[in-house]
């Protein structure tokens, strides 16, 4: 998962779009070793800048799946429609 969903994930529920314990779900990321946080590095912000197309919480999203040609479990119309990634819902 790219560090930006968390980042999202924590801006949703703070503006009440979204229901979720934050600190929990932080926790459960932490005691599983089946789920990788991936960091927004240097990479990733090289293959950002190459995608014109989408916004930049998208693009970050988009660039990471990329680099780690993962399938995007979505429902952002922008991703999908992008052709981009695969997606998944």
């Amino acid at each position: 998962m790219p560090t930006i969903v968390l980042c999202e994930t924590l801006w949703l529920a703070e503006k009440g779009k979204i229901v979720v314990n934050v600190k929990e779900m932080l926790s459960r990321f932490e005691e599983t070793s089946n789920f990788i946080i991936m960091p927004l590095d240097l990479e990733i912000a090289k293959r950002m800048a190459e995608i014109q197309k989408l916004e930049l919480h998208d693009r970050a999203i988009v660039a990471t799946a990329q680099i780690q040609d993962a399938i995007v479990l979505t429902k952002d119309e922008e991703i999908i429609k992008s052709g981009l990634v695969k997606t998944l819902w």
